[in-house]
């Protein structure tokens, strides 16, 4: 009898022992967890990054560990810690979205009540420079991303360059419109052989932020002779490499000859060229007047060079903004050819339209007469339209740029001015 009651002693003081305060022992997985779980934790955002604080249980016990989900996603484990340490910093956060974050205390295999603390972070923007595309002699598209807002309202984006590296909005900016995701603006006015470094940026309530810098370089002039040894210089503008003159040859690209016809120029069927007013003193600055026909013959271009047909004039007019704005983009600045006061002429792209008139059928002597020299500029296309005409683009002396929007057409029989760009 006196053996059963000493064990049931035992047994009693066994079951008590982790109660007892020199027995607070976690290994014990008896040991009431609330005895040796953390009991402050707290999460700061400093800076861009989240730190991380927590107290130490007073009993002996191995370490910690801390998990984080962010806006209810997957939970992961960022970290074990000895019990030496009692902070940390966490680097890997994302703007506006909830981070929760658990700390357990453990003892060999056995693990304390969690403690959770939360905060959601606030950041500068995340902006990405992506490489600039279709770079001609005097214009680059530019091309950003904003891959997050930080948490807080994009109110500005856009572009910074300069000659020099890290180009800020102090150097030269385009504005782009607000917004996430990808962003692109087309910048037109660069010198030509010129090397420019390009950075996006994106603000919001948090500051500037600025995206990697991109290096790029315009592109120079080039040049390319007809048959009848005329010399054009060439500039490149987006995609596309253009002329920089009207087409001035009297041959086709076989040598042979291009009929000059003064009169009965609207009863032919065939191929033919003038000098507006029939005087050659028109010729270098305005080049020729061909009708129609000759432009179809496919022998009028120089070799590796074509008559644009209406979808690539199409390109080049978009490229620039449209026909509302595209002309005085393209024409020649000044009033030495163009009527006063040409105010809107920029010439950005270096493409030098000139008002150089055309050759019409309707009025004047013999029902020939030529029209429009300084107010406005004709130039074929490539595309015909029905049985007798063909597409043409006009450029009005407003800047204005027609035969587009209105899809217009023309008599074949008309004379125009040609640009020729590269195959």
């Amino acid at each position: 009898m006196k053996i059963k009651l000493i064990l049931l002693q035992l047994i009693v003081l066994l079951l008590l022992s982790c109660e007892a305060p020199e027995r607070n022992n976690p290994f014990d997985p008896a040991c009431p967890k609330g005895i040796w779980s953390p009991t402050t934790f707290q999460a700061v955002q400093e800076g861009n990054t989240i730190k991380l604080t927590w107290s130490s249980p007073s009993v002996n016990f191995s370490g910690f560990r801390i998990t984080r989900s962010v806006n209810n996603g997957t939970i992961i484990n960022i970290g074990d810690f000895s019990k030496n340490i009692n902070q940390f910093v966490d680097p890997n956060i994302v703007g506006g979205q909830q981070h929760v974050y658990t700390i357990f205390s453990y003892a060999g295999n056995n693990e304390s009540y969690s403690l959770s603390t939360q905060v959601t972070p606030m950041l500068q923007a995340s902006v990405l420079t992506n490489s600039p595309t279709l770079i001609g002699t005097k214009n680059a598209t530019f091309n950003g991303s904003i891959t997050s807002n930080g948490g807080s309202q994009i109110t500005e984006r856009g572009f910074c360059w300069s000659l020099n590296q890290n180009p800020t909005v102090l150097n030269n900016k385009v504005i782009n419109q607000s917004g996430l995701n990808n962003f692109n603006e087309v910048l037109i006015g660069f010198n030509a052989s010129t090397t420019y470094y390009v950075r996006a940026y994106a603000i919001n309530n948090l500051g500037i932020s600025y995206g990697n810098q991109q290096i790029f370089s315009t592109l120079g002039y080039g040049s390319v002779t007809d048959i009848d040894n005329n010399n054009y210089s060439t500039v490149t503008i987006g995609s596309q490499v253009w002329m920089v003159e009207n087409l001035k040859t009297t041959k086709y690209k076989n040598g042979i000859s291009i009929p000059n016809v003064i009169t009965s120029w609207f009863s032919l069927q065939t191929p033919s060229y003038c000098w507006y007013n029939n005087n050659i003193s028109y010729k270098n600055t305005y080049g020729a007047l061909y009708n129609f026909h000759t432009v179809q013959t496919g022998n009028l271009a120089p070799t590796g060079w074509h008559i644009p047909s209406d979808s690539e004039w199409s390109i080049l007019i978009n490229y620039l903004g449209g026909p509302l704005v595209a002309g005085s983009k393209l024409k020649e600045i000044g009033i030495s050819h163009w009527i006063s006061p040409n105010t809107d002429a920029t010439n950005v792209v270096n493409f030098t339209a000139l008002p150089g008139g055309c050759k019409l059928f309707g009025g004047g002597a013999g029902g020939i007469f030529f029209y429009d020299i300084g107010n406005w500029g004709y130039w074929w296309s490539s595309t015909i339209d029905g049985s007798t005409n063909a597409k043409y683009r006009q450029l009005a002396y407003t800047g204005v740029i027609h035969g587009e929007s209105d899809n217009s057409s023309s008599g074949m029989n008309n004379g125009y001015s040609i640009r020729c760009v590269k195959d």
